[in-house]
C-alpha cells in the first residue's frame, strides 16, 4: 500500500497544527475533574469532542485504509497489495452509520457495558465496515483492467464463549477465470494461498488437512482438534 497522500486523503490528525491526545493521555484525563465534561459528552455523543477523542486517530487510520484501497488499480502492475485493517477488533469506533462512538477502549474498560452492550457495539461497528469494504471492493473489481484475486480474511471469531466461535473467522476469496472451481465446502485458512498460487502462479503446494487446533490462554501449547463443522456459501 502506499503511504504517501494528497490533501484530499492526508490523516486528519496530521493535517494541522493541533495534536490529538493519545488513548494514553485520555486515560489520565479520566482519572481528573476533565471526566465529567468527557463523560457529559460521551452519554450524550457517545464519543468525546474530536481533540480530546484518543479514539480518533484509530478512525483515522481505517478510514485512510479504505480511502488507499479504492486506489489500488492505479497503482503499476503487477502488484501484491496486503492489507492489515484491525477492524472490528475492540475499540468499537464507529457506530453502524459511521458515527463516532468510544466503547470497550481496553481491556480494563471491555466488559464495562457487560456483553449484550459490547456485542451491539461489535455488530453496529461491522455494520458500518462492512459498507466500506464494499465500496473498496466494487472499486478495484471496476477499476481493475486485469481481473484480481481478492482474499478477506479474518483472524479469529468473535469470543473464547467456545473453540468453534473462537475458530469460525471470515473468509471470502475472489478468484477470477474459472479459479473458484477449485475452493470447496471446508476449506480452511491453511489451504487458501496454496490453492492462489497453484492457480496463478504455476506453484506445485499439495492441498493440506483441514483440521484446527485450539488452545487456551491459560494451556497455550495444549492443543485440542476442533472439528470442521463450517461450510462454505455460494456467492
Amino acid at each position: 500500500m502506499p503511504t504517501t497522500s494528497s490533501p484530499k486523503t492526508r490523516i486528519p490528525s496530521t493535517a494541522g497544527l493541533v495534536g490529538r491526545i493519545s488513548p494514553l493521555e485520555g486515560k489520565f484525563l479520566d482519572t481528573t475533574a476533565a471526566r465529567a465534561v468527557l463523560d457529559a459528552f460521551r452519554s450524550r455523543q457517545g464519543s468525546a469532542p474530536v481533540l480530546l477523542d484518543p479514539n480518533q486517530g484509530t478512525r483515522d487510520r481505517i478510514l485512510f485504509a479504505f480511502d488507499q484501497l479504492e486506489r489500488v488499480p492505479s497503482l503499476p502492475s503487477p502488484k501484491l497489495v496486503f492489507v492489515h485493517i484491525l477492524s472490528p477488533h475492540p475499540p468499537m469506533v464507529f457506530g453502524p452509520n459511521g458515527e463516532p462512538i468510544s466503547k470497550a477502549e481496553f481491556e480494563t474498560t471491555f466488559g464495562s457495558a457487560g456483553e449484550p452492550g459490547i456485542l451491539q457495539a461489535y455488530a453496529d461497528q461491522v455494520t458500518y465496515l462492512n459498507t466500506k469494504l464494499q465500496a473498496a471492493i466494487t472499486a478495484i473489481l471496476d477499476s481493475s483492467s486485469v481481473p484480481p484475486v481478492i482474499v478477506i480474511e479474518g483472524d479469529h471469531g468473535w469470543a473464547d464463549r467456545n473453540p468453534e466461535d473462537k475458530l469460525s473467522n471470515f473468509n471470502a476469496i475472489h478468484l477470477p477465470f474459472g479459479g473458484k472451481a477449485r475452493l470447496y465446502p471446508t476449506l480452511t485458512p491453511v489451504n487458501t494461498f496454496r490453492i492462489v498460487l497453484d492457480e496463478y502462479f504455476g506453484g506445485d503446494f499439495p492441498l493440506l488437512e483441514d483440521v484446527s487446533y485450539y488452545s487456551t490462554e491459560g494451556d497455550m501449547f495444549q492443543f485440542t482438534v476442533v472439528p470442521n463443522t463450517w461450510t462454505a456459501r455460494a456467492p
